[in-house]
C-alpha cells in the first residue's frame, strides 16, 4: 500500500511577525501550497530570537491560523535564537542508540550551556578513519531549554500540537535538498560544492555555510533591515516609517559601479556607488513637512556603508576561516533570502564585496499555489523558505 504523508503546519516566528503554512506533496519533489497565513508582531515581542511576550506570539499565531483557514493541529516550528549552537563533533563509531548518551556526558566540552539547561539533537553526517579508529562525524545542535520552552508553549497556547522543533539551517537545507532534484544548477553547488546562505531579516542576518549539503557553520550578525532604517531616520531626521518607505523604494544602488577598489573590497568612489544620493535626498525633502525647508544633503553612502561593511566583513571572516579549516576549499555561491533579500543593489554589493557569485534564492519552481492562496508568490518566496522547510516535514 502507498503511505500517505501526514501534513503538518509549518510555523515561522520572527521579530516582526509569524507565518504559518500547509503544503501537500502532489508529485515528485513538487508541493501544493494549500494554506498560508501571516500576522504582525509588535516591536519587542521577539528579540534576538527569544520570545519575551508569549501571549502576543500566541495571539498572532491564532490570527494567522484563522486567516489561512487551517484546521490541522500538528505543527513544526523553528527556534531562531542567537543562543542556538551548532558544533561538529567526532566520536568513535558506536551504536546509534549510544550516541545521545555519549553526547550528553560530553556536552560541556562542546557548547556553552550546562547540559541540565539544554536541549540537543544530532545528525550523523559521515564517518572517517583516523589513526586506525573509525569515527562518526556528528553535527550537534543545542539550545537553552528555557528558550525552546517559550516557543513550544506559545504554539500550544494557540491550539496546536508541536511535533518537531527545528532550527533554520535544517529547515532551509530541507528545501534546498528537494529543490536540487529538480534543478541541476542547485544540485551542483548545494550537494557537491559549498555555499553560504544569508537570511537578511529585520533585526539581524543569519549566515549559514553548507558544506556538500550539510550545515557547517551558523552565525547571527546583528545587522538587518531595521539597522539601515534607523540609520536613514537619524541621518535625515525623519520617522522610522518614512525611512522604511525610502529604503523599500530606493534600496541600494540600481547600478553598482565597476570601479570598486579591490584592495579593501568595498571603497565607495562616487555618487553611483551603493546609493543614489540624489534620489534619497529629493525623497527626503518631499517628506519633510515640519518646516517646508530643504535640508543640506546627507551622505547616506557613508551612514549605511558602515553597517553593511560590518556585515560583509563578518561574512568574509567566516568564509576565510572555512578555507583555512578545509585547506583551500572554496565557497562557490551565496544565496540571499529573507525579507531584505530583494533590497535593490544588495545582491550586487554582496557579490562585488566577497567576489563570489550571488543570487536571490526562490524555490518557486517546486511550489504551486493552491486555490485558497491568492498571494503573488513570485516576490514572496525568498521570505517563505524557512516556513516551507518546516511545512515539508511529516506529522506523526
Amino acid at each position: 500500500m502507498f503511505r500517505v504523508r501526514k501534513r503538518i503546519v509549518g510555523i515561522d516566528i520572527g521579530a516582526t511577525g509569524v507565518k504559518v503554512m500547509v503544503v501537500k506533496k502532489v508529485r515528485d519533489r513538487h508541493y501544493l501550497l494549500e494554506k498560508l497565513g501571516m500576522a504582525p508582531l509588535p516591536e519587542g515581542v521577539v528579540v534576538k530570537g527569544s520570545i519575551l511576550n508569549r501571549s502576543a506570539v500566541t495571539h498572532a499565531l491564532r490570527e494567522a491560523i484563522q486567516q489561512a483557514g487551517i484546521t490541522l493541529r500538528q505543527a513544526a516550528l523553528a527556534v531562531g535564537s542567537q543562543q542556538v549552537v551548532l558544533r561538529h563533533v567526532k566520536l568513535p563509531k558506536m551504536k546509534e542508540e549510544e550516541i545521545r548518551e555519549a553526547l550528553r556526558w560530553e556536552m560541556d566540552q562542546y557548547v556553552p550551556i550546562p547540559a541540565s539547561e539544554a536541549v540537543f539533537d544530532y545528525l550523523i553526517v559521515g564517518e572517517r578513519m583516523e589513526e586506525g579508529v573509525m569515527q562518526w562525524e556528528i553535527l550537534l545542535i543545542a539550545a537553552p531549554l528555557k528558550v525552546v520552552e517559550e516557543y513550544v508553549l506559545a504554539v500550544k497556547d494557540a491550539g496546536l500540537e508541536p511535533v518537531a522543533v527545528d532550527i533554520e539551517p535544517l529547515a532551509v537545507a530541507r528545501v534546498l535538498r528537494h529543490h536540487a532534484h529538480l534543478n541541476q544548477e542547485i544540485a551542483q553547488y548545494y550537494q557537491r560544492d559549498n555555499i553560504v546562505v544569508l537570511d537578511f531579516g529585520h533585526e539581524d542576518t543569519k549566515m549559514i555555510l553548507y558544506r556538500r549539503g550539510y550545515p557547517e557553520m551558523f552565525r547571527i550578525i546583528n545587522t538587518g533591515i531595521f539597522t539601515l532604517e534607523k540609520s536613514i531616520a537619524t541621518a535625515l531626521n525623519i520617522s522610522l516609517g518614512e525611512a522604511e518607505q525610502l529604503l523599500g523604494r530606493y534600496g541600494l544602488t540600481e547600478a553598482v559601479s565597476d570601479e570598486l577598489e579591490r584592495a579593501g573590497r568595498i571603497t565607495l568612489l562616487d555618487e553611483r556607488t551603493l546609493f543614489d544620493l540624489k534620489a534619497f535626498n529629493e525623497a527626503a525633502y518631499s517628506l519633510d513637512l515640519n518646516t517646508g525647508e530643504k535640508k543640506q544633503p546627507v551622505n547616506l553612502q557613508k551612514e549605511l556603508f558602515i553597517h553593511l561593511d560590518e556585515l560583509l566583513r563578518e561574512v568574509r571572516r567566516s568564509v576565510e576561516y572555512f578555507r583555512l579549516q578545509y585547506r583551500g576549499e572554496e565557497v562557490s555561491r551565496i544565496l540571499l533570502l529573507g525579507g531584505g533579500a530583494g533590497l535593490k543593489g544588495l545582491r550586487e554589493m554582496v557579490e562585488d564585496s566577497l567576489d563570489i557569485p550571488t543570487s536571490i534564492y526562490s524555490p518557486l519552481e517546486m511550489v504551486e499555489p493552491g486555490p485558497e492562496v491568492s498571494r503573488d508568490l513570485s516576490q514572496m518566496m525568498p521570505r517563505l523558505v524557512q516556513v516551507l522547510g518546516l511545512a515539508m516535514r511529516e506529522g506523526k
